[in-house]
């Protein structure tokens, strides 16, 4: 499954990065410590801070040793330095040797995952416009982003086919990138853009354009309210994009890129709308409708066993019944099993009658003949009688199967004592004339 193999990638990948970006940081960290930068470098990092952020400039003398990785990595300052290094030293040898410094150290620094493969706002790279996705700034990063993909990206596959999925998917990523980007345009500083965040936008974008009107449960937390209420899975798209611009607009402070999840699921939506409208014969429909259907199953089968975990077994019986009904997963043998537990749990008359509605029905799985056998040994004589002939005849056949040859003898009897006359009698006799002979 595409899916699967995308959730593997992401991962390996953000092993490999981590390890490498580790690697990366400790070798700048001493280049760093080990040249004349800090030294030189002091006076002009205590001056940008001042100027930026109006910093207090006693305070940062006593955090000198704590500052000096925010010196070495800080893009923003060192596109200060490149551009006030000439203030600082009227020596032009010196002033070389400073800036070759520089360049040294950014070298090291742009091995960094997010600045080689991430995507960034001031150089346009097609490359970069597919890795970056592949890339996540930490675990919950990576998580949060491959379990939502797990929670989507399952049955937009499964409705697409994998190929397309897998195009659409990295398209979505693409779309997420230069939207990012254009939304960048207008502001100076250097930004790197890493995560899946921007493709994970655009699968869920196509999970609500291929569902539309199909009813969905949403989950709400409002204080101590919490629940959950079924509408149409196309009411996620206004509310998606209305809650991502709310949070862009309001200019959250959590490095988290706003313009990539809009511009992403914006290319998802419109990737399958155009698929709909060019290529309808591409999209599985009929798979579509049995998932909505299998969904159901699912959660209408979660209330049954959570009815038989409080012991309720009345109540999951009558859960388990129009699930009978209407199932169409393939699974008919298994929620009769659970029948079987629930009517043998809960006793007369109800499992007389579904042992009874088995053998009319003839249903076969592996634990119900045994169940009829026990059932028919713990009637009383009265209570086997009290059957018409016609269940007699029935239970009897069913009890061969077991090898119960001298209780299905002794039902014979008695139907021929009835003048029982019908095809299913000599289909009795022969049977037990075949084992007797």
């Amino acid at each position: 499954m595409v899916v699967f193999s995308l959730l593997v990638i992401n991962l390996l990948v953000f092993l490999w990065q981590q390890s490498n970006d580790v690697r990366v940081l400790e070798n700048s960290l001493q280049f760093y410590g080990d040249s004349e930068l800090p030294a030189k470098e002091w006076q002009p990092y205590l001056d940008y801070r001042v100027r930026t952020e109006n910093a207090d400039e006693t305070a940062l003398r006593q955090q000198r040793q704590q500052l000096l990785p925010e010196m070495a990595l800080d893009p923003e300052f060192d596109l200060f330095l490149q551009q006030t290094i000439p203030y600082y030293t009227n020596n032009q040898a010196d002033a070389y040797d400073w800036n070759l410094q520089r360049q040294q150290l950014r070298q090291q620094v742009n091995q960094l995952s997010a600045k080689a493969y991430g995507l960034a706002t001031h150089q346009f790279s097609v490359i970069n416009l597919v890795s970056y996705q592949f890339l996540h700034g930490g675990w919950l990063h990576l998580l949060g982003n491959m379990i939502f993909l797990l929670v989507c990206g399952f049955a937009v596959e499964a409705s697409l086919g994998g190929r397309r999925f897998l195009l659409f998917y990295v398209l979505g990523g693409v779309g997420a990138g230069l939207y990012f980007q254009l939304s960048k345009l207008s502001v100076q500083e250097q930004d790197f853009l890493v995560g899946a965040s921007g493709s994970v936008s655009a699968v869920m974008a196509m999970y609500v354009s291929l569902f539309r009107l199909k009813k969905i449960e949403f989950f709400y937390w409002l204080f101590v309210f919490v629940g959950y209420f079924r509408a149409p899975a196309l009411l996620l798209l206004p509310l998606y994009i209305a809650m991502e611009l709310a949070k862009w607009w309001a200019g959250a402070n959590d490095n988290i890129a706003y313009s990539a999840h809009i511009g992403g699921f914006i290319t998802g939506f419109a990737l399958v709308t155009l698929t709909q409208y060019f290529l309808k014969n591409s999209i599985d429909d009929q798979y579509l409708e049995q998932n909505q259907d299998q969904d159901q199953e699912r959660k209408a089968l979660d209330r049954v066993y959570r009815a038989i975990a409080d012991y309720e077994f009345r109540r999951a019986l009558s859960q388990l019944n129009p699930l009978l009904g209407t199932n169409k997963s393939g699974e008919v043998n298994q929620l009769r099993r659970i029948k079987l537990n629930l009517v043998t749990a809960i006793g007369e008359p109800e499992k007389s009658e579904y042992l009874l509605q088995c053998i009319e029905k003839n249903h076969h799985f592996s634990e119900l003949d045994n169940a009829i056998n026990d059932w028919w040994h713990n009637l009383s004589a009265e209570q086997q009688l009290a059957l018409d002939d016609n269940q007699r005849v029935k239970v009897a056949l069913r009890l061969l199967d077991v090898d119960q040859y001298k209780t299905c003898e002794s039902i014979l009897y008695q139907l021929l004592e009835n003048n029982y006359q019908q095809p299913m009698v000599a289909k009795l006799a022969r049977r037990l004339a075949h084992f007797y002979e």
